[in-house]
């Protein structure tokens, strides 16, 4: 798999509006509000803020990875963003960036 299998532009964010992680999250996920593959925007939203509260997808120099199993999607896809004021994590304590 390549990751062009899984990202489009159109998932594409280059500046976040989010000001918090449940925002950056709910703006990720909108990213893909068109996609034919995506059964329940909601549902992919709370998947990923539920597994967000298992343990932080915070991987350090910037860097987040915000993911979930779901039923609500077809297949593998992906977002991608940056944000130039970053989103604070408390548990790496450090601030994410790029998701």
């Amino acid at each position: 798999m390549k990751i062009c299998d899984i990202l489009s532009v159109k998932h594409i964010k280059a500046e976040l509006e989010a000001d918090s992680k449940d925002a950056l999250i709910n703006e990720l996920v909108d990213l893909l509000k068109d996609e034919g593959s995506v059964k329940d925007l909601d549902e992919i939203k709370r998947c990923v803020l539920e597994r967000e509260q298992i343990m932080s997808t915070g991987v350090g120099k910037g860097f987040a990875i915000p993911h979930a199993k779901t039923t609500a999607v077809k297949g593998i896809i992906a977002c991608f963003a940056k944000s130039k004021k970053g989103i604070w994590n408390l548990i790496h304590l450090t601030v994410s960036r790029f998701t």
